[in-house]
């Protein structure tokens, strides 16, 4: 009997942490979009990378950016293949010893951009 009793409070104590752990890997969890930047050496080969996030509002007359290091584990590895191209990531933020924000990617899809067209590109007929 003693043995049931302690195996299933084992149990229930593994269970609880186990929905500990999943609810604060989750609510740190943030999905962003932005453009992959690479991060060049001296000799201008890529080092590192960053997303750059708009934070500016329609009404800004200027546009503000904020930037988080991708830290060059797993997904973010896969992203050096994507600079330039514009990405929704999500993934975990955490901080260095500087203050940077860095941010280990769990997943990401490419968002595809819309070309614009030039008023010569367009042949219209008006009746």
């Amino acid at each position: 009997m003693k043995k049931k009793i302690i195996s299933l409070f084992i149990a229930c104590l593994f269970i609880n942490m186990t929905l500990m752990v999943s609810s604060i890997y989750s609510a740190g969890s943030k999905t962003l979009e932005g453009r992959i930047v690479g991060i060049e050496d001296e000799e201008g080969n890529t080092t590192g990378l960053q997303i750059s996030v708009s934070t500016s509002k329609p009404e800004d007359e200027e546009e503000e950016y904020e930037t988080y290091l991708i830290e060059m584990t797993g997904k973010g590895l896969e992203l050096a293949e994507f600079i330039y191209e514009m990405v929704k990531v999500t993934g975990q933020i955490k901080k260095d010893k500087e203050g940077n924000q860095i941010l280990v990617i769990s997943s990401y899809s490419i968002i595809p951009e819309i070309e614009e067209l030039d008023d010569s590109s367009v042949d219209m007929e008006l009746e």
